[in-house]
């Protein structure tokens, strides 16, 4: 499986100078190198690369605790490298029923030449080195595998989906993937094509509580066969935040689902389409 995403890794450099490109080495490819080494010597090389030579050099001359200081960071980084590639593998496989590694890897093998292809995984092993928190890596991959089986271009969700990832801490991530199943029950209970989510302070309170509506009445002739979901969800710490990353990533747009077209709404409040909630999802679980 490695291999598998180590070609695509060769074959995208290879295309790029078959291009006529002579760009710096792409810190995805130092990022799979990584993940395929051992020790802390070829990351204090890719370091040593990026700074340039001249600031190398100055920071040689600092003396033992420059060197130290590199040295356990490169430790750690490639500690983490490895961890999360390996919780990466686990779940692109496990992303789709029935599948395993052989089945996994003949499939990226058999799309390793498609410049569309390695465009998705590239873009998904930068968010793998830039997230914030190990917790994002599950999703990451199945945000690929998504991709990968459906034989879609990086577009404007990928893009979104990944960006809003790698800025998440562990808490928030799990209050996302709270935020997005509560907004999935509102816009799928009579069927709803827009669901409307609000954050309020309550007197007393130390966090927003999370309110939410459907765009409109059950359409006629659409049967409900279980209850209306709670419009209250409770408090959620990072509800601000959220609802700031989801705009500005594109998932979510502020204004209100009040009549024919969305109109300008305060920052408390955003309104989804139903198709991107649903997407997300799967990519959340």
């Amino acid at each position: 499986m490695r291999e598998a995403i180590g070609s695509v890794v060769m074959r995208w450099r290879f295309w790029k100078k078959k291009r006529g490109r002579n760009e710096q080495q792409s810190s995805l490819t130092t990022l799979w190198n990584a993940t395929t080494q051992t020790g802390t010597g070829a990351l204090v090389a890719a370091i040593s690369v990026g700074v340039g030579r001249e600031d190398a050099a100055i920071y040689g001359a600092a003396g033992p605790l420059v060197n130290v200081i590199l040295g356990s960071a490169a430790q750690w980084v490639t500690e983490r490298r490895h961890r999360r590639v390996q919780g990466w593998l686990t779940a692109y496989v496990e992303a789709a029923p029935g599948s395993d590694v052989a089945a996994a890897e003949a499939e990226l093998r058999a799309k390793a030449g498609e410049p569309l292809f390695q465009e998705v995984v590239l873009e998904n092993l930068r968010s793998l080195d830039e997230a914030l928190d190990d917790a994002v890596v599950p999703a990451l991959a199945r945000l690929m595998r998504m991709y990968v089986t459906e034989s879609r271009r990086a577009d404007a969700f990928f893009r979104g989906v990944r960006r809003l990832l790698s800025d998440l801490t562990g808490d928030e991530y799990a209050d996302l993937c709270s935020l997005i199943r509560w907004a999935v029950e509102l816009a799928s209970y009579g069927n709803q094509d827009v669901v409307e989510l609000e954050y309020v302070m309550r007197d007393g309170a130390t966090a927003p509580t999370l309110l939410g509506r459907q765009s409109g009445p059950t359409p006629p002739g659409f049967v409900v066969g279980k209850p209306p979901p709670s419009e209250t969800m409770g408090e959620m710490p990072s509800a601000q935040r959220l609802f700031h990353l989801l705009r500005v990533n594109g998932l979510g747009f502020e204004g209100s689902s009040v009549g024919p077209f969305p109109g300008a709404g305060p920052p408390s409040r955003i309104v989804f389409h139903r198709d991107v909630v649903v997407r997300m999802q799967k990519v959340l679980v």
